[in-house]
């Protein structure tokens, strides 16, 4: 499983799982690892998971699956990796990435509700304002007068992340409601 992302310095990054089956037919799923890249090109995400598989020593010969979400750079016909991945290895069946189409779900659903879309943005905007400029998070991290309790940035697609950004403003909520 491979997932492209852009993190908060703005450098592009690939995800990279391992999900396997040993002979008990127990499943593993491995988180293996970040990588930068320099782009999201297909045959450039293809060389990043031919250079981590050989660092594993697994062969892409036993490759029996794929998953991606469904940007071009992943799941295209003719230049995506699953593309190369298949050309290398046609046993390997591509899949999508069934949580990116909730997550996409989810996110639309909670746009067409008022009350969530407002949340959300009050939220975003209170983390945006705080963590802006450097001045502004020396200022939030002065007030609050040494505690280790921050706030995340609220991405538009990581739920995971989030939940933990919504959890940081309600933690926070009363010192941000003074700070401003």
């Amino acid at each position: 499983m491979v997932e492209e992302t852009c993190d908060i310095s703005i450098h592009e990054q690939v995800t990279f799982c391992i999900r396997s089956v040993d002979e008990n037919l127990t499943i593993s799923e491995d988180f293996v690892g970040l990588y930068e890249t320099p782009n999201t090109e297909g045959k450039t995400l293809f060389g990043i998971e031919k250079d981590i598989l050989a660092r594993l020593y697994l062969n892409i010969q036993n490759l029996r699956g794929q998953c991606y979400d469904g940007a071009s750079a992943m799941n295209g016909k003719f230049k995506g990796l699953q593309k190369f991945v298949a050309d290398l290895q046609p046993k390997a069946i591509h899949v999508h990435y069934a949580a990116h189409s909730l997550n996409l779900a989810v996110q639309d659903c909670l746009r067409h509700l008022p009350c969530m879309r407002d949340i959300m943005n009050l939220a975003k905007d209170f983390i945006n304002t705080v963590r802006e400029s450097l001045k502004s998070v020396q200022l939030f991290k002065n007030f609050r007068e040494g505690e280790k309790i921050g706030l995340r940035p609220l991405y538009r697609t990581r739920w995971t992340i989030r939940a933990s950004s919504i959890q940081q403003v309600l933690i926070n909520f009363e010192r941000l409601a003074e700070f401003f």
